[in-house]
């Protein structure tokens, strides 16, 4: 059916209980000009805009639902 190789690698979702930043750059904030990237290529720019703390937003299971709850959706 398919040429050529082809692999399922299945992933999940993890989000620790720590900043925004935090999590984007797993503990290592050394290096500003690539997080800055990041959060270029992903779009993130208007979504750090309404976080009352910014990438200083304290996130976890419990507070992301409470954020998309009330002020998403």
């Amino acid at each position: 059916m398919f040429k050529g190789s082809i692999a399922y690698v299945p992933q999940q979702a993890w989000i620790r209980n720590a900043t925004l930043k935090e999590n984007i750059t797993v503990g290592d904030t050394a290096n500003n000009s690539e997080y800055a990237k990041i959060v270029e290529t992903c779009a993130l720019n208007e979504d750090l805009k309404i976080l009352p703390g910014g990438d200083q937003t304290e996130i976890g299971e419990k507070v992301i639902r409470y954020f998309f709850r009330f002020n998403i959706g």
